[in-house]
């Protein structure tokens, strides 16, 4: 659904990227929620405490946005870069 409107919008604009790149984009984005989003889930499952199973998704969703971020400008953490959901989910951020 994201990625017709944005091929809609973008086409109003000259939006110059290619269709099969926004697709990606956006399954990569679905797949991260998904994963995150399984992930609060299971620990909610696990422990029955919901703001621990919000808590530790959320932490772990800003833990692998800061290591792909960071892994880009110091050196020492780049090979941990694999460790990251978003690194998965598209390879060239």
């Amino acid at each position: 659904m994201v990625a017709i409107v944005i091929v809609g919008v973008g086409a109003l604009v000259d939006l110059e990227v290619r269709v099969a790149n926004i697709v990606a984009a956006c399954t990569g984005a679905g797949l991260v929620a998904l994963l995150h989003g399984m992930l609060a889930l299971a620990i909610g499952a696990a422990t029955g405490n919901r703001a621990l199973a919000l808590g530790a998704s959320s932490a772990a969703f800003v833990a692998g946005y800061l290591l792909q971020a960071l892994s880009g400008l110091v050196h020492a953490i780049e090979p941990l870069r694999m460790l990251s959901t978003l690194h998965h989910a598209n390879a060239t951020i």
